[in-house]
Parts: C-alpha cells; sequence; structure tokens
C-alpha cells in the first residue's frame, strides 16, 4: 500500500482512465485528439509495463521498464499534452481530469530499500523539510493546482501536525476547511468547491 492506495485501486484507478480517454478520443476535436492518444499511448505502456510486475508497487519502484514508462510523463511533450487533454475535460465536465500533470513536475526519490536480510526497518531523523515539501505536493496534485516550489512548501508546512480526527459530528465543510486555511495562508488562488 502506498499513500493509502493498494495496487488494486491504483490498477482500476489506471484503467478507468484509459477508460476515459478512449471515450474522449471518439469525440473531441481534432487538435484534442492528438492529445489524448500520447497521453493515452503513455498510459497504456504504464499499465503494460505494471502487468509484468503483477501491479506490485514496491517491485514497480525498481523496475526499469516501469520507471521507463512513468519517466515519459516528466516529458515536455506529454505533460503538454495532460494540460491540454485537462482543459479540455475541465471544459466539458467542470474539473480537470485527474490524469493532467504540471508541467514543473517533479519525482519524489525512491524509498528506501532495506536489504533481504534486515528484520528492523530503517531508522533515522526524520526530514521536516522533505516531509513537508512531499505533502505540498501530494496535496496540491490532489487538488490538480499548479503550484510553485515555494507554495508547495509551505502548503506542506501549514498541514503538518492537522491530523484528520473526523468524529461521527464532523462535517465535510470542517474537513475541506482544513485545506482552504491552508491554502490562503500560502497565497494560493483556490478555492475547496463546497458539495
Amino acid at each position: 500500500m502506498v499513500g493509502g492506495m493498494t495496487s488494486s485501486d491504483l490498477h482500476n484507478d489506471l484503467e478507468r482512465s484509459l477508460y476515459v480517454l478512449e471515450l474522449l478520443a471518439k469525440s473531441a476535436p481534432s487538435d484534442v485528439i492528438a492529445r489524448v492518444v500520447q497521453v493515452k499511448t503513455a498510459l497504456t505502456d504504464l499499465s503494460v509495463s505494471l502487468d509484468e510486475v503483477d501491479w506490485d508497487i514496491a517491485t514497480a519502484a525498481t523496475n526499469v521498464k516501469v520507471q521507463a514508462a512513468m519517466a515519459k510523463f516528466a516529458e515536455k511533450k506529454i505533460t503538454d499534452a495532460t494540460v491540454i487533454v485537462g482543459d479540455y475535460t475541465q471544459s466539458l465536465c467542470g474539473t480537470k481530469s485527474s490524469i493532467a500533470v504540471s508541467n514543473d513536475a517533479s519525482t519524489l526519490p525512491l524509498p528506501i530499500q532495506p536489504s533481504p536480510t534486515a528484520t528492523d526497518p530503517p531508522m533515522g531523523l526524520t526530514d521536516n523539510a522533505s516531509d513537508a515539501r512531499a505533502t505540498g505536493l501530494l496535496i496540491a496534485t490532489l487538488f490538480g493546482l499548479t503550484a510553485t516550489e515555494v507554495q508547495i512548501n509551505c502548503l506542506g508546512i501549514a498541514l503538518q501536525g492537522i491530523q484528520d480526527v473526523t468524529a461521527a459530528s464532523g462535517t465535510l465543510e470542517q474537513y475541506q476547511g482544513q485545506f482552504q486555511i491552508a491554502f490562503d495562508t500560502c497565497s494560493i488562488d483556490f478555492r475547496v468547491p463546497k458539495d
């Protein structure tokens, strides 16, 4: 499990994304169709490489083919294509595609892989700056935001120490409010949608 997502969740999300892209490829304007095909090809390559490791996330983290397929999403032509597909999806649905990435996408370092004979988990001091950046990047990505490095770090710091202790009496508004306060603190021009 990575970030609360199982390999099954990842597989299902990827399949849904491919299905949506297939639908878009049949109905989008011709200039968008070319971009949809680029994104769909990159996602298909990722899906095929993950199939080869049976969708095992730990194996995928070090598999050359999976890493090569993931690296395609950092290429300018793919990041540009995902922005165009995201904008088109937003014009149709009112919300950006979850597969859209920003042009300044960065990659987190690979997890520490202990030796096969190690019995204890890796120990060491927590790197709060790295944790803050990772948290900020995760939240910005989940909300589909394009944020500067300063805003990402600010967001991570603003969200440190917040724990989801949602009780039966908690509301969606209270939960979403935690994020809105962080966005406002970091001068990120975004309003958390209210359902």
